[in-house]
């Protein structure tokens, strides 16, 4: 068995020994706690656990205490699948259940604390022995041994390792590019695929008119895009809907009936025509004014064929709602008769119309997904989505062995499965996961054989436009083995927040039927009504861990704006004052109250947040945004993008203007808009991007450019160049051949591409979504008048299993009251919409730990003086629910305070047993017990020591990480070397670097060479090179272009000669030979390592060149002694200049040799360590 300070690593024998001397460990603890070996605790409590746990209350620490449980029953980490939706989260999973042992191996009382809460939440008597630090090791050996099979992950990624072991049954491509739905990639997938259905359309004029309808009432007549941006929306409006339900059939489930034939329409209307004495009279004995109007109109529409102009208002309107009176008059019967047939034909004509348009719909749909599925598979692009959707599809056609399949597939039977934000699972997702939570919820006899653990909160479920649906938590909870007595768990009280803030919080949604912006009657806003039941359903009163936590909540309003009439609808708009100044100004203010504190400005937009960025900035406040920033908001890329457009499109006369006027004129050498000119520098830089690529071709430019940019600028030159890499890695944006021929299509992605701000700035400016898991000392809340509106282009009739029944186009109010079944699936899903927003605000409010101020804008006053309505908003919400005061149609105004504004200055102490004060950290995350980020460099140091090797003869923990290359001269470090000057890294630093990558390329000389994928220690080995003729120009450049910066490509073939004389030299061929009986000798190059020697240093580096002497003995074949070969570029005059460039590498080279026989297990005897000065062939022995 090795020595464990030989490797930073384990080998698969080092893990199966650690798995067998945990078991061997559990179950001796076992056996003394009276169960026999392998025992499943029978008798214990049920093992699965469903918890909705409020926002702060600990859900991941819930999940990693699980986890450490399983573990410290002895189950196999490959067999715990844990799953969460990001791979922030996915990282934070793990890194706690490290950092929870990692803390308690170095610290006592963190040990004692860790064993405190697996011992409480033992599921057995049997697990309830404390847990002392030799356990705490083993298990941390054991994890980390296995760290490159656990299973802790997103979603999307699990589930791609399923379709990847299933590739032939569901078409998964082998070099598939993997993107979200909103990327770049995908974006210009669908525009091409628009393009491609528009170009084929064979549609009918129904199709057209209903395309046309469909972009009216996603704009109202006001596009302010292309119209391929346009249809792009509504296709991301309803394609997962399509995928959902791709069955023409239940697009097409509308019953038009009531219609009437020639005949009986012309007498109907006649009658209605011949009806106006019946009309309602005023006591005068005329008729009344507003009846006869509307009869009028009514009868000019009806013999017009106008049906929905002859419902949408007036008496018919009335008739059809049901309603007794019409303009306080009541509507007698012969009236309501004769109108009610008229009614039931406008009902007809109008649900036949309506089905036709959603047919029409599925069709557009269709024919969509046809060239969407083409372009993706020609261009092997896959969406995460994709995968879920194939997968499920696939999975559910089968009829059993489901399972035991995908174990089979992927090596390895999933044991426990632990769910995380189970709330945003969509249903696609689940029906992948449900048999086999089913399998695993159907054991309850112990959880040493299986257990299924779900937490969620469904009050933060912000994901329903992407598919999650809230409500499955229900299904989990009546899976087979769940026991609403034993697995059901619920947490309301938060160790995030102060109780200032949940108060707020508290305030906010305890009664929400109750407020007038949520009730009301129900025929008012019925989705409202429905939303707030849900909401008050799962809201319970929320409580602070740490009461003595200090808080300050406040609800303001900004100066209001001022009305004015809009130019296009005669609508009141607010004139826009500057409500995001306001908020910045706020935000600037508490940075400078709260020095040091991290702030999270949360806005609905990502327009807003560059816009509140913007404001900071020009208040001098450094701020970083996350998500939603544009590259192209700097001029310095405006002309790089430019030049691509103009050689894309030499006639496109802006671009050709932007860049004769600009600075690319120089770089590119273009002095006149002459056509000649112009035309042949383009051509000229498409052959440089066919010949280059994107990124080099940017990156030549960008630092051509960088003598006329400030900082800001440079910095988005850089990361245009991080985009155009990513676009080649991704196929040309997954535009294939085209992306590379056709610069234009590389401008656009850039267009579309997303930035995220990030910096290490106290004060964060993001979006509501971006801040889902995150926790702030302060939020501030700046834009939250936004009205809240239901324009759903489709929606689902499902039935009480969730499955849809049909599908519906929403169509407007007059038809959604003449269908009832479309009414209450609008309804439906307008109150499934009000409820995310509920939620929405809720995970908002919830991220502050101690300050939360809600900035509302003001109201502003009608022309009759009195307050204007802030509709259906957060504003309006948080005004009815909080407000303290008579608000001000001024704004400027605080509506609603609590708590106190010095909670900065209340640090509260308390007396441990000793008697000695200790300060309440306020800034420690009480979620997080054993954060791996409370771990100081000495701690990670000991840690990395217990786990990897043996404490030395002193006792030393503290680790010194050093280099045998800083050992070089003895310790003497020249100024050069520290100032890193211009002259010395350009130059010999640089060529050394080429060197020594360029002979990592050789293998033994004068042997068969090779080139392509060969197994390699820490990566692929590509070249196996044994001449001087295989380092062709392009192989030295490509690897040499990858292992240096600063130099162009011409400047690294120039060294290329030199490195071939090197070749040449007799010295030099000598020793990259095999040795005569070094037929079984393993040939290691740039081999890194980090050893820990006996001093308590950490030594760490990189072999140039290892040759590991081995020879067959008996049946074995042993290592027996080792070359060590260290490259040199330096030049020397004479033998004494050479006896000195030995005696400044010696002290380097007796630290590999150190190094090198603590890896192999020799002695440092039987290693022969060899400078090779490459320059003369020389080699010499190091002693």
């Amino acid at each position: 068995m090795m020595n464990d300070e030989q490797y930073f690593m384990f080998s698969d024998d080092t893990n199966r020994e650690l798995d067998d001397a945990c078991v061997s460990a559990q179950n001796a603890a076992n056996q003394g706690a009276g169960l026999k070996e392998g025992s499943d605790g029978q008798g214990g409590e049920n093992p699965h656990r469903v918890i909705r746990a409020s926002a702060g209350a600990g859900k991941t620490y819930q999940l990693t205490t699980r986890y450490l449980l399983l573990l410290r029953a002895g189950q196999d980490p490959d067999e715990i699948l844990a799953t969460t939706f990001t791979r922030k989260a996915a990282g934070e999973i793990l890194g706690r259940v490290l950092g929870r042992l990692a803390k308690a191996l170095v610290d006592e009382g963190e040990r004692e604390l860790l064993s405190k809460q697996l011992v409480e939440g033992a599921f057995y008597e049997e697990m309830k022995e404390p847990m002392d630090r030799g356990e705490c090791l083993l298990l941390l050996k054991r994890l980390v041994g296995r760290i490159h099979r656990l299973s802790i992950s997103t979603l999307d990624s699990f589930f791609q390792r399923i379709a990847s072991s299933f590739r032939l049954e569901i078409g998964f491509p082998g070099d598939a590019i993997m993107t979200d739905e909103r990327s770049a990639i995908a974006t210009r997938l669908r525009w091409d695929a628009i393009e491609a259905m528009l170009s084929k359309a064979t549609g009918s004029e129904d199709d057209l008119r209903t395309l046309l309808r469909l972009l009216k009432e996603l704009y109202h007549d006001s596009v302010r895009q292309t119209v391929t941006g346009a249809i792009d929306e509504i296709v991301m409006g309803l394609y997962e809907l399509y995928r959902e339900v791709p069955e023409g059939t239940k697009w097409s489930r509308i019953e038009a009936v009531g219609k009437l034939d020639e005949t009986g329409l012309q007498a109907a209307v006649e009658r209605l025509v011949g009806m106006e004495d019946e009309l309602a009279q005023t006591k005068a004995g005329k008729v009344n004014a507003n009846w006869l109007k509307a009869w009028r109109n009514e009868v000019a529409c009806a013999q017009a064929g106008d049906w929905g102009g002859f419902v949408e208002k007036g008496i018919a309107k009335a008739v059809l709602n049901g309603d007794e009176k019409f303009s306080r008059a009541e509507i007698c019967e012969v009236v309501r008769d004769a109108y009610w047939v008229l009614i039931s034909h406008a009902r007809g004509v109008m649900l036949e119309r309506h089905g036709k348009q959603t047919t029409s719909t599925w069709r557009m749909l269709r024919d969509f997904d046809v060239c969407y599925r083409r372009l993706c598979g020609q261009r092997s692009v896959v969406m995460f989505s994709d995968v879920t959707h194939e997968l499920a599809g696939y999975l559910g056609e089968q009829e059993s062995g489901v399972m035991e399949e995908i174990y089979f597939r992927l090596d390895g039977q999933v044991k426990h499965v632990l769910l995380d934000e189970f709330q945003d699972t969509s249903r696609a997702q689940w029906s992948v996961l449900e048999p086999m939570a089913e399998e695993v919820s159907a054991h309850v006899d112990g959880w040493w054989e299986r257990s299924l653990f779900c937490v969620g909160d469904t009050k933060q479920a912000i994901y329903g436009w992407r598919g999650g649906c809230a409500g499955l938590f229900d299904e989990v909870e009546s899976l087979p083995g769940i026991d609403e007595g034993k697995s059901l768990l619920r947490l309301d009280e938060s160790r995030r927040s102060s109780q200032v803030v949940l108060d707020a919080v508290n305030r906010v949604y305890e009664g929400i039927g109750g407020s007038d912006v949520m009730g009301g009657k129900p025929t008012d806003y019925p989705e409202r009504v429905m939303a707030a039941a849900t909401m008050g359903e799962m809201f319970g009163e929320h409580r602070a861990y740490h009461r003595d936590l200090g808080g300050h909540a406040v609800l303001e309003s900004s100066p209001a704006a001022v009305a004015r009439e809009d130019e296009d609808d005669g609508d009141m708009v607010d004139e826009v004052v500057g409500h995001e100044v306001y908020v910045a100004g706020r935000v600037r203010d508490l940075a400078g109250r709260y020095a040091g504190k991290e702030i999270g400005v949360l806005v609905s937009r990502n327009a807003t947040v560059n816009r509140v960025l913007f404001e900071l900035k020009k208040m001098g406040v450094a701020a970083s945004g996350e998500g939603g920033g544009v590259i192209t908001d700097e001029p310095a890329v405006g002309a790089v993008l430019n030049a691509l457009s103009m050689a894309d499109h030499p006639g496109d006369k802006a671009a050709v203007y932007g860049v004769v006027n600009g600075p690319m004129s120089e770089v590119l050498g273009l002095k006149g808009r002459g056509r000649e000119q112009v035309e042949g520098v383009s051509k000229r830089v498409r052959g440089m991007l066919l010949r280059d690529g994107y990124a080099k071709v940017i990156g030549d430019w960008a630092r051509s450019l960088s003598g006329w940019c400030d900082g800001v600028a440079v910095k988005r030159l850089g990361q245009l160049v991080d985009v155009a890499e990513r676009y080649e890695r991704e196929g040309m944006g997954g535009s294939g051949g085209e992306g590379l021929l056709r610069p234009s299509q590389f401008v656009k992605y850039a267009e579309m591409t997303r930035l995220s701000e990030m910096s290490d700035a106290k004060v964060r400016v993001m979006t509501v979504h971006q801040s889902k898991g995150l926790e702030f000392d302060i939020v501030v809340l700046g834009e939250l008048d936004q009205a809240i509106r239901c324009q759903w282009l489709a929606v689902a009739e499902r039935d009480d299993d969730g499955e849809v029944v049909a599908v519906y186009r929403s169509g407007d109010e007059v038809i959604r009251a003449m269908y009832e079944p479309l009414r209450r699936a609008y309804e439906t899903r307008c109150a499934e919409q009000w409820v995310e927003e509920l939620c929405k605000l809720y995970v908002a409010m919830t991220r502050a730990k101690h300050g939360l101020y809600m900035i509302v804008k003001g109201a502003g006053m009608t022309k009759k003086g009195a307050l204007r309505s802030r509709g259906g908003s957060y504003a309006a919400l948080l005004v009815d629910q909080l407000c303290e005061v008579e608000e001000e149609g001024s704004g400027g105004q605080v509506l609603f305070e609590m708590g106190d504004a010095d909670w900065d200055l209340q640090m509260k102490r308390r007396t441990d047993g000793d008697g000695v004060e200790d300060v309440v950290d306020e800034e420690r995350g009480w979620d997080l017990p054993g954060s791996i980020g409370r771990l100081d460099a000495g701690e990670v140091l000991e840690v990395l020591g217990e786990v990897y090797g043996e404490k030395d003869d002193e006792g030393e923990r503290m680790w010194t990480a050093v280099s045998p290359s800083s050992m070089e001269g003895q310790g003497t470090v020249l100024a050069e070397d520290i100032l890193q000057v211009e002259k010395k890294e350009h130059g010999g630093r640089l060529f050394g670097t080429l060197v020594h990558e360029w002979f990592s390329l050789y293998g033994f000389w004068g042997e068969e060479p090779r080139v392509g994928e060969m197994g390699g220690r820490g990566g692929v080995e590509r070249y196996w090179l044994t001449g001087e003729m295989d380092a062709t120009d392009g192989m030295l450049l490509q690897v040499g272009g990858n292992a240096v910066e600063g130099l162009t490509d011409d400047e690294i073939l120039e060294k290329a000669d030199p490195f071939r004389a090197m070749l040449r030299r007799e010295g030099v061929q000598r020793a990259l030979r095999r040795r005569e009986d070094g037929a079984m000798d393993l040939l290691w190059r740039e081999r890194g390592f980090a050893v820990r020697v006996a001093d308590g240093r950490l030594m760490r580096g990189a072999f140039d060149r290892v040759v590991v002497h081995r020879c067959q003995v008996g049946d074995e074949v042993r290592v027996v002694g080792a070359t060590l070969i260290d490259f040199k570029t330096d030049r020397y005059e004479g033998e004494e200049g050479l006896r000195d460039k030995v005696a400044v590498y010696r002290p380097q080279v007796e630290a590999y040799r150190l190094a090198l026989s603590r890896l192999l297990w020799l002695s440092e005897r039987e290693i022969d360590v060899k400078l090779l000065f490459v320059g003369t062939g020389e080699v010499v022995t190091v002693d």
